[in-house]
């Protein structure tokens, strides 16, 4: 206890000082009855981290009967913390370390809304490929490696954090915008200015008494003619093609150019496919149906293309058009509505 005139340190409990005989006195120190109280909002948090810790939420002693070490770390703190990462460094935020993680944040940003905006592209889907690499890294550097024992046991969290994350960007997307789609196109339509191999954005949720205009660009699943051994056989592949023929029209297809119901149509605004430019073809369009013109890969070596070959490609049902097209989303030059 020290003294406050001559500043000599005395034995705990002395009354006065040894060397001056000052009388020493125990002065009463403010104390604070109200300190900072957590936010209400972190307080849920704040208690399933206790469970966790505790042991709660898992019985211990069924995951030392069952259980290797390593994954007996896992259902702690950290393990909250790489769930509660789902969202890019909520976790850190929760606890206070958000200034660890900020210029990771930054970049998996910067990653992701490139991604977005060059989608449909390979440096697209390069930049998305970086940015959930980032977001596993600001999962797992909550503290889950640290709680690993060894280099084996840290790549396989890894890795299994790296899919989680893979199905949760492809998915996620599809159920905020449900309706959001795309596709390639397989054709070049000049009054478009849309070219063979152009992504194009599409709206979905059509509905078979939706009416699609002749011209639109809609997204199908067309069936690719293909031969084995002189057999024919089908396939389909996702691919943007355009609607020329309406139900109840008579179509036909004569010098390169469609004709519906004696009327020639411009060949800038619905061009032939090259593989049936050498083809003649009449028919009249079943009720509920389309003929969707677009650059199939016909491939049947051997094959003369027929009426047959031609109803069971180009005849589409409504109620199997997907989605209808309505920007042209990349090459990013020419990235605009289509009118």
């Amino acid at each position: 206890m020290r003294c406050e005139r001559c500043k000599f340190e005395n034995i705990p409990g002395q009354k006065t000082c040894i060397k001056c005989g000052s009388a020493l006195e125990i002065k009463p120190a403010a104390i604070n009855v109200h300190p900072l109280r957590m936010s209400k909002w972190k307080k849920p948090f704040r208690n399933l981290l206790r469970l966790m810790r505790k042991g709660k939420v898992v019985p211990q002693e069924n995951i030392k009967l069952h259980c290797p070490p390593w994954i007996r770390n896992i259902f702690s703190d950290s393990f909250l913390g790489l769930f509660l990462s789902i969202i890019p460094g909520f976790a850190h935020f929760l606890q206070n370390r958000f200034r660890e993680i900020r210029w990771h944040l930054l970049a998996w940003l910067i990653l992701l809304l490139s991604g977005l905006f060059l989608y449909g592209s390979a440096a697209g889907f390069i930049c998305l490929g970086l940015a959930i690499g980032i977001h596993a890294g600001i999962a797992v550097q909550y503290g889950i490696i640290k709680d690993l024992a060894n280099l084996r046991e840290k790549i396989i969290t890894v890795v299994l954090v790296l899919i989680a994350l893979t199905f949760i960007y492809r998915f996620i997307p599809r159920i905020l915008f449900s309706n959001l789609t795309g596709g390639y196109s397989s054709l070049s339509v000049p009054y478009y200015k849309v070219k063979a191999g152009d992504y194009l954005l599409a709206w979905g949720g059509l509905h078979q008494e939706t009416l699609l205009t002749r011209g639109s660009l809609v997204l199908i699943h067309p069936v690719t003619l293909t031969s084995h051994g002189g057999r024919v056989t089908e396939s389909r592949k996702k691919v943007i093609g355009q609607i020329v023929g309406l139900a109840g029209e008579q179509l036909e297809i004569q010098n390169g150019l469609f004709i519906i119901d004696g009327q020639q149509l411009d060949s800038d605004r619905y061009p032939v496919p090259r593989w049936l430019q050498k083809v003649s073809f009449s028919a009249k369009i079943p009720d509920n149906s389309y003929f969707v013109s677009a650059r199939y890969n016909v491939a049947a070596y051997g094959v003369k293309i027929d009426a047959s070959h031609i109803r069971q490609v180009c005849l589409v049902k409504a109620g199997d058009i997907e989605a209808k097209a309505f920007m042209r989303w990349w090459p990013l030059s020419k990235r605009g509505f289509i009118r």
